[in-house]
């Protein structure tokens, strides 16, 4: 048994499993595999690997029929030999050559099942720091313990390491899906974890080359993004987890078009049933999503106050007055903006501020902020009737979550 297998999934990337191969045996745990399995590349792939292969005695070639990343890297834990396993995409890398090491030593040292570790997107020549959710808290470099019910981020599975044992005493394993298989494996690990490690060390790398972030929209690939969909809310459902299901919500929504142009019977009942679900929901989960900020981003009313100032606004109306609605109404009652009252079809008072029906007359402002998911029509109803600048808290919240993110661009990894 050695400490790790390097798990890497590869379909016709020849002209870039070098880099990829060489990322790896840069690390300083030299008692690692790397476990290249093919999905049944057309090109020169997978002489590239065995050009390595004769070189290096720690890299093993496995080839599958063309079934999926997913079935792919459950192939590569079946074959692995490390008391840990982590997944390596072949057009990223790994960053810090000694991520790995110091990951293996802080979950032995604190007797953990899964260790994360931070994830950086290359973009226009710097680093930017990929998963927010995770680093608005505080982390060690060795180790800081997270409870997922707290987090609920199904993202970013390549920058752990996950005990193999672990995995397969609990029947972890990716789903056969060609999409959205892989939130659907870290949801499932991480909630059977209970409590994972997450360090401060920079382990991976996703690359952008050309052709990587195109998206193949065919009835089977929808289908497949419905099913992943579809477990991510069931889990949530079970646990109550309130974030997650909102992640998996808005993928939904951001990507409804393009679900129905391309499913098919099987497709449209599994979407029909997802968005049926959902009414009640968004409006709750969406209020677990601000108190999630709130508790991990404590500057966050500081960051809507300033975000409000910089257009101006200083006084308000808030549309859509479900638990949404009162929670941003809580976040913002905390700032210099003063709120003149909320709009909901079921007008009634809410706290110190009257409620409005939105056919009624409203008092004039400096912007309504919208709390409800669907705003297109709502918006061009404010807008044909009040000179009120229309703003919604969605995209308020995106943009300062970027610019949260902008701060933590780290230059000149080398």
């Amino acid at each position: 048994m050695c400490k790790i297998s390097v798990i890497i999934p590869v379909y016709n990337r020849g002209f870039c499993i070098g880099e990829c191969i060489e990322s790896v045996q840069r690390q300083t745990v030299a008692d690692l595999e790397i476990i290249c399995v093919d999905d049944g590349s057309t090109d020169d792939t997978v002489d590239r690997i065995n050009e390595y292969i004769t070189k290096d005695s720690r890299i093993k070639l496995y080839s599958v029929e063309h079934l999926g990343p997913g079935a792919a890297r459950n192939y590569g834990i079946k074959k692995a030999k490390g008391r840990y396993v982590s997944f390596l995409d072949s057009d990223d890398l790994y960053l810090d050559s000694d991520s790995l090491e110091i990951m293996i030593c802080a979950a032995e040292d604190k007797q953990m099942s899964v260790c994360g570790s931070r994830i950086y997107r290359f973009v226009d020549g710097v680093h930017i720091m990929q998963n927010p959710f995770v680093y608005l808290m505080d982390i060690e470099e060795y180790g800081t313990e997270v409870r997922f019910a707290d987090i609920q981020y199904p993202y970013e599975y390549t920058g752990f390491i996950y005990r193999r044992e672990f995995l397969l005493d609990n029947n972890i394993i990716f789903p056969d899906y060609k999409r959205c298989e892989d939130p659907v494996f870290q949801a499932k690990a991480l909630n059977h974890a209970e409590e994972y490690l997450m360090t401060s060390v920079r382990l991976y790398e996703v690359r952008t080359i050309p052709g990587k972030l195109e998206v193949e929209w065919n009835s089977h690939y929808v289908l497949d993004t419905l099913k992943g969909i579809k477990e991510l809310i069931d889990l949530a459902d079970k646990y109550d987890y309130r974030i997650l299901k909102s992640i998996a919500l808005e993928y939904t929504y951001e990507n409804t078009r393009r679900l129905k142009e391309n499913a098919d019977g099987e497709g449209m009942r599994l979407l029909n049933e997802i968005c049926a679900s959902s009414d009640s929901a968004v409006d709750d989960s969406m209020a677990g999503v601000f108190m999630y900020y709130t508790k991990h981003c404590p500057n966050l009313i500081n960051k809507i106050e300033q975000y409000l100032r910089a257009l101006q606004v200083k006084t308000v109306l808030i549309y859509g007055m479900g638990k949404y609605g009162k929670t941003f109404y809580g976040l913002l009652s905390q700032t210099s903006v003063e709120i003149l009252g909320g709009i909901d079809r079921k007008a009634d008072s809410f706290e110190d501020i009257p409620v409005y029906h939105p056919d009624d007359d409203l008092p004039v402002v400096d912007a309504i902020m919208i709390t409800t998911r669907y705003s297109d029509g709502i918006r061009e109803q404010l807008e044909s009737r009040d000179s009120a600048r229309v703003l919604n808290t969605f995209v308020m919240l995106d943009e300062i979550m970027k610019s949260i993110r902008q701060s933590w661009v780290y230059q000149g990894i080398t």
